[in-house]
């Protein structure tokens, strides 16, 4: 059974989930949007290494891109490991962004918030938050 917000459905068995959760925050200065999304994990290759590529392959595509921070840590009590770093895009300006990437079962979560910089402070304490409330159906 599928389920979302305004119902649920039986998916046939040879379906698989590759939905995409959007969340925008609102805010005069600068809202932050909040992307979910999901990848199968990769047999035998610890959540570290797929971060440590995903990092090699972002600074390269993303222009002046700064990795401030890399934590191993838990959300949800499931494994996970958190990024914050900062790149240039030439309509936006400089983007602030924070990754969990998060094992659950055969899948790896991402948990993406998107802010500006004039709203980094807030948007930081905004995403600790959301990860410190963060609870799983089933692991």
């Amino acid at each position: 059974m599928y389920n979302f917000d305004e119902g649920a459905f039986e998916l046939p068995p040879d379906w698989q989930d590759r939905s995409l959760h959007i969340f925008e925050h609102r805010d005069p200065a600068g809202g932050d949007v909040l992307t979910i999304t999901r990848q199968p994990a990769a047999k035998g290759k610890p959540i570290a290494q797929l971060v440590t590529e995903y990092v090699d392959d972002a600074s390269t595509r993303m222009r002046r891109f700064e990795l401030a921070s890399r934590t191993t840590t838990t959300v949800g009590a499931l494994p996970a490991v958190v990024l914050q770093f900062s790149w240039f895009h030439a309509d936006k300006g400089s983007i602030l962004q924070q990754q969990a990437f998060i094992e659950y079962g055969d899948k790896i979560l991402f948990l993406t918030l998107t802010s500006s910089s004039r709203t980094a402070e807030a948007s930081v304490a905004r995403f600790k938050g959301l990860l410190a409330t963060f609870k799983f159906r089933r692991a």
